[in-house]
């Protein structure tokens, strides 16, 4: 009886110095959490069309199926996404962000003229490893107003032409961020019989109305040189637009050469 007693208190003795572990589901799981990088862009042009970035940092899981869209009470303003993804942007490399990784979403804008700084109301959804997360962030986008000249005359010279009413291409390059209703104009020699397509009295451009910047566009006019003795002529090629809801217009000589 005695060596019973013993040995029940040698067992117990034995478990209590025994370390449990405890089961993986007692231990607490990570939920992803999402940290905004990008507070302010930077400025973007009024009126122009631009692409921004905004980043973004996980923290403690991965937070997948990671995506974002965004709204803005600035009037007039356009908001769209990537082609790949449509209705929303997700992430560069792929739409998981996980622990302390640094990836970004991408927007673009359409800011009408006169437009001050934007604010962005942006909304980010992801799974977080237990639940569907949404979260609302604030991006602001300051703006700066377009100066310099709105647009440029690429062709100067026509080059060699016969008397028989030929087509002239005038090419204009846009240098503004963006100009609407764009119309060209001709004055001649006042021998030169001046038409434009249509049987407009002005002629637009090849392919909208629109010139944007960095977009080059072609307009042209109907010459009948008949009564111009042949060698050089000038012609001037007025541009008249509007930018902001303004009306405008710049000129320039093209000059046209008629064979003999």
């Amino acid at each position: 009886m005695a060596r019973r007693i013993l040995t029940l208190i040698l067992l117990t003795a034995t478990l209590v110095g025994v370390a449990i572990p405890a089961s993986a589901k007692d231990e607490p799981s990570k939920t992803a959490k999402v940290k905004l990088e990008t507070h302010k862009t930077p400025a973007v042009v009024e009126g122009g069309a631009t692409w921004i970035t905004v980043s973004w940092r996980g923290a403690d899981a991965d937070a997948t199926g990671f995506r974002i869209t965004a709204t803005s009470k600035t009037p007039g303003i356009k908001i769209s996404y990537p082609e790949n993804t449509g209705a929303y942007s997700s992430l560069m490399h792929n739409d998981t962000l996980s622990s302390d990784e640094v990836d970004f979403t991408a927007l673009r804008l359409d800011v009408p003229y006169d437009s001050k700084q934007i604010k962005l109301d942006v909304v980010a959804s992801w799974n977080d490893g237990k639940k569907d997360v949404e979260k609302k962030f604030t991006v602001t986008v300051p703006t700066f107003a377009y100066t310099g000249n709105d647009a440029a005359l690429v062709t100067t010279n026509a080059g060699v032409m016969t008397v028989d009413g030929p087509w002239v291409d005038v090419d204009w390059s846009g240098l503004a961020p963006a100009l609407d209703g764009v119309q060209m104009t001709v004055d001649g020699p006042p021998d030169a019989v001046i038409a434009y397509p249509g049987g407009r009295a002005w002629s637009s451009l090849s392919f909208d109305d629109r010139l944007t910047q960095g977009e080059t566009d072609v307009a042209r006019f109907r010459l009948d040189a008949s009564s111009l003795t042949p060698g050089d002529h000038q012609f001037t090629v007025l541009l008249t637009y509007t930018r902001g809801g303004s009306t405008s217009e710049t000129s320039g000589l093209v000059t046209v050469t008629i064979s003999g």
